[in-house]
């Protein structure tokens, strides 16, 4: 799914395209099990805490869930932490 290790880049278009792949409910938001699911994915490991963080921070209504606008939040932990690096574009 990914271009080839070691900088993985993706425009935010593609970046939302892929993370909506793990939308198991096709409810147009992201569970924290959606997400974690999408992180194993990735090939990335992340502790319980850490993952509780990112949620909250992209949870913008804070009922749980991701949805299009909260994504862009997740930006810097996928650059951090899977090393995908995402453009505006």
């Amino acid at each position: 799914m990914f271009p080839p290790q070691p900088q993985r880049i993706l425009s935010m278009a593609d970046f939302k395209k892929w993370l909506m792949k793990y939308d198991a409910d096709l409810d147009g938001r992201i569970s924290m099990e959606e997400l974690q699911e999408a992180i194993r994915a990735s090939g990335a490991w992340f502790c319980a805490a850490k993952a509780k963080r990112m949620m909250k921070s992209a949870d913008k209504h804070s009922d749980g869930f991701i949805d299009e606008n909260g994504i862009s939040m997740l930006v810097a932990f996928a650059l951090k932490q899977i090393g995908l690096k995402v453009f505006p574009k």
